[in-house]
């Protein structure tokens, strides 16, 4: 069933908490998988514009990622042993 205007109320708002408690269990259930891969996300994100310059300064790509990974690597590290 499609969820459109001509449908009532009440069969919209049925329709959209079965979403909506279909989704959270999904992420319940797949929560192994999908931390993780929200976490690479998310470190691939904050990382980019650091290799995109060290790329537009002239270094290879391949050198650009591992010496972001490697820095990331030794911050976090630093941060975790102060901690």
């Amino acid at each position: 069933m499609v969820i459109n205007k001509s449908n009532p109320f009440y069969v919209r708002l049925t329709l959209i908490l079965l979403m909506l408690a279909l989704i959270g269990f999904i992420i319940f259930v797949g929560q192994d998988i999908i931390v993780p891969l929200a976490f690479a996300i998310l470190l691939a994100v904050l990382l980019l514009p650091f290799n995109n310059y060290l790329v537009r300064k002239g270094v290879s790509r391949v050198f650009a990622i591992i010496f972001s990974l490697t820095l990331f690597i030794i911050v976090s590290s630093g941060i975790i042993y102060f901690l």
